[in-house]
């Protein structure tokens, strides 16, 4: 049987996932917003980059408008213990008269994402797993309840 991980959602970081895909254990742990994306309110949020799309091959960001955030650099942040974790910014050019600009740039600034696309993938597999089969064993499982 493979491993598996079940967490509770503070733990679902991309240093937390990244050390399961080291040690080839099957991750089932939610991340911090997971329940919150599934919302109506969330989807509305156009400014959010969950509500954004991403074009892998031209390493861009279309927003709901239809706008492309283009990469703009990158940074390394490195975290307490040690761990780094790649950050790269895109922003748009096209904000200027934007029916979306105050509710998506939150002011008169054009867009700007910082964004981990590793944990972005690492999201999106999670939120695949746990809409599939992994889900009924989650739901199976005998686990010990804190208390």
């Amino acid at each position: 049987m493979p491993k598996r991980a079940i967490a509770d959602s503070a733990c679902g970081s991309e240093e937390n996932y990244t050390y399961c895909e080291k040690k080839q254990i099957i991750v089932l742990i939610k991340y911090n917003t997971l329940d919150r994306e599934q919302t109506k309110a969330w989807a509305k949020e156009i400014g959010r980059i969950e509500n954004m799309t991403y074009d892998e091959k031209l390493d861009e960001w279309i927003c709901a408008k239809g706008e492309r955030l283009v990469f703009v650099y990158k940074r390394k942040e490195t975290i307490g213990n040690g761990y780094v974790i790649v950050k790269r910014t895109y922003r748009c050019t096209a904000c200027a008269g934007c029916p979306f600009q105050a509710a998506c740039a939150k002011g008169k600034d054009t867009k700007t994402i910082r964004v981990s696309l590793k944990n972005q993938q690492q999201r999106q597999e999670i939120r695949k797993r746990l809409s599939t089969e992994d889900l009924f064993f989650i739901n199976s499982s005998s686990c010990p309840m804190n208390g």
